[in-house]
């Protein structure tokens, strides 16, 4: 015998009301979180900025189409020997974007033990220095190496510590930082490049600024108040920072407050 609710006509649940779909719905559109592609800004890998209007990354793929457009780049430089691919190259060419392919042409000796010429680093920084071709990206195939070499080059050029250059260089090598890499750039002949006379801004303000303490040494020297070597001799109670501060040659730490070094018998 079944039972009597059994037998009661089965009806559909009635429809929830709008106001439990407000109340049920997800405080934020499910399309909030789906990103299409023109709202992604992928980077290259190691992207960076070195100076105003000059960036530094790999050889960019696809899904870098987008934030290479929001660069408005005028020149990319390819340090590398190998090509763009296809994709890559008719985004330059649909952009107005200028390559120029500098580690293609350039030659190296087999038994030479630098990684990159000197031919490269020389035509790269002469189309750095050259404010018409700004906004610049630099890339090679990894964004690591040959790149590294030429900023640091660049840095030199910019006369900037030595101990400074490396550092720059070894924080996007990490643990893959090359000895022959470092030696590269603090060999490099600077004189090498042809400097132009409308540089960029960036440029331009350092060479001003260089030219500034270029004029107060000599007038150091001349008052009598600095030495040939760079060594402030007028105040002897002078701090080592204020004393060296145009030294080349001073010491490499202060011996106020050190302590005897220890010698090692071997």
């Amino acid at each position: 015998m079944s039972h009597p609710r059994d037998r009661l006509p089965r009806t559909s649940p009635p429809p929830p009301s709008k106001a439990h779909n407000r109340a049920s719905a997800p405080p934020f559109p499910s399309t909030s979180v789906v990103h299409k592609e023109p709202g992604i800004l992928l980077p290259p890998s190691h992207f960076a900025v070195v100076e105003p209007g000059l960036y530094r990354s790999s050889l960019p793929t696809p899904p870098n189409f987008p934030h290479l457009r929001s660069l408005c780049l005028n020149r990319v430089i390819i340090l590398s020997a190998e090509r763009p691919t296809r994709a890559v190259a008719n985004l330059f060419e649909a952009n107005g974007i200028k390559v120029s392919h500098t580690g293609r042409s350039a030659w190296i000796a087999e038994n030479s033990w630098k990684p990159i010429s000197e031919e490269v680093v020389k035509n790269s920084l002469e189309i750095i220095l050259r404010r018409e071709c700004y906004p610049i990206l630099v890339c090679d195939v990894g964004g690591i190496h040959l790149v590294g070499m030429l900023i640091g080059c660049l840095r030199r050029l910019q006369n900037w510590n030595l101990n400074s250059v490396v550092s720059e260089y070894r924080f996007f090598a990490k643990a893959k930082t090359r000895y022959a890499n470092e030696q590269c750039i603090e060999l490099f002949d600077i004189d090498l490049v042809t400097i132009p006379d409308d540089p960029p801004q960036w440029f331009a303000d350092q060479l001003e600024m260089d030219c500034q303490e270029r004029q107060e040494f000599d007038a150091l020297i001349a008052d009598g108040r600095v030495d040939q070597s760079g060594t402030m001799r007028d105040d002897e109670k002078a701090p080592p920072y204020l004393a060296y501060r145009y030294s080349s040659s001073g010491p490499l730490n202060s011996q106020i407050g050190g302590t005897e070094p220890r010698v090692q018998i071997l």
